[in-house]
């Protein structure tokens, strides 16, 4: 079972438990186990290996850990939100966010999950162009007016 002290939760007399199922145990049932230096070695290779597949994009690899993991994160989801947030900040009001959820879905239909990874590099190399292609997005809407503020007339004598 996997108890750390860091994600422990415990609650009158019970500690929630992580692995290898979730649930919740009684504090007195619970024996203290220090990892050895492998484990920590193991674990630390693990969290490297993820990091590196993060920062390079690799969506599918981290979609099977957190699946094997039990770590409810859904990286697709998480991916295409980054996407439509990108485009949101830094086109507002050029595009309805339906329009670019739709762009991204179809994306990933039509080119496989592995076309997130060159549509969040595009959005890392600030590459619009790109993105917009990539994502067969029509050219924007004008940008919304800037209202104008009203001149007071003076009135001369």
């Amino acid at each position: 079972l996997l108890v750390t002290k860091h994600s422990m939760r415990e609650v009158e007399g019970w500690v929630q438990v992580a692995r290898p199922g979730r649930g919740w145990l009684k504090t007195t049932e619970l024996k203290s186990h220090p990892l050895s230096f492998e484990q920590r070695k193991r674990k630390i290779d693990i969290v490297s290996s993820l990091l590196r597949r993060a920062q390079v994009f690799d969506i599918m690899y981290l979609q099977q850990a957190s699946d094997a993991g039990g770590w409810d994160i859904d990286f697709l989801k998480v991916a295409s939100l980054k996407i439509e947030k990108f485009l949101g900040t830094k086109l507002p009001g050029r595009y309805d966010q339906i329009v670019i959820r739709g762009a991204v879905k179809q994306c990933i239909q039509q080119f496989g999950v592995g076309s997130l990874r060159a549509l969040l590099q595009s959005c890392q190399s600030n590459d619009l162009i790109a993105l917009r292609e990539r994502l067969a997005l029509p050219e924007p809407k004008a940008p919304p007016p800037k209202p104008r503020k009203k001149l007071k007339k003076e009135k001369h004598k």
